[in-house]
């Protein structure tokens, strides 16, 4: 069983009998307590946020300058250290969660160092 078949059966997870405890697999459906159904459909949530955060965690990012490929200050704050505090597949991975949980992420660059907030206030 693949991936894409673990996946697809958690998230056709059916909800079974609740006086029953067990979750029972039958042919392309999995059955359990709603309870449980919700933390499969959880962890299998998590575990796709973790893969395309690992994946673009490992990706080096181009910057360009009138067309041409550089690797300046703006290289290095996206592939070596974007501040002292992370490295650049944590803040990547924080940004892939973020978008994930969020639908948008809010970077504030501090001079050569960029930073993910939390949050935001908008004023008038």
């Amino acid at each position: 069983m693949g991936l894409a078949d673990f996946l697809g059966n958690i998230f056709k997870t059916k909800t079974a009998d609740p006086q029953r405890q067990e979750i029972v697999v039958s042919g392309s459906c999995v059955y359990a307590p709603a309870k449980q159904a919700v933390q499969l459909q959880r962890l299998a949530q998590y575990m796709c946020k973790d893969y395309i955060a690992s994946a673009v965690g490992k990706c080096e990012f181009r910057t360009f300058l009138r067309g041409r490929e550089t690797k300046g200050d703006e290289y290095y704050i996206w592939n070596v250290s974007p501040n002292p505090n992370e490295q650049s597949t944590e803040i990547r991975r924080e940004v892939i969660y973020k978008l994930y949980d969020d639908t948008e992420v809010n970077f504030v660059p501090l001079g050569v160092k960029l930073i993910v907030t939390d949050g935001y206030h908008m004023q008038d």
